[in-house]
């Protein structure tokens, strides 16, 4: 048997997370996905939001150099013998 090479093994490797997830969901019990399929049109636009606002939010962060500023308190606290 042949081995595979790096490339192909790291393929395999992402899409069995997938195949997995898939298949878990194929074996979930349909009364359950009918009681949830309602929900999830709502829930999208909802996720949706929040990742807009959390962009808007880094975003405007970056501008102002804000982010700089936690970095900069982050890697001082994280700094061995620092009082944070």
């Amino acid at each position: 048997m042949q081995a595979l090479g790096p490339r192909r093994q790291s393929t395999l490797i992402a899409f069995k997370g997938t195949a997995e997830t898939a298949g878990s969901v194929g074996d979930t019990d349909p009364a359950f996905l009918n009681r949830w399929q309602d929900r999830m049109p709502g829930f999208g636009d909802v996720a949706k939001a929040v990742f807009g606002a959390v962009l808007l939010v880094i975003g405007i962060a970056i501008v102002t150099g804000v982010d700089k500023q936690l970095e900069a308190a982050l890697v001082e606290a994280s700094r061995p013998g620092s009082r944070a």
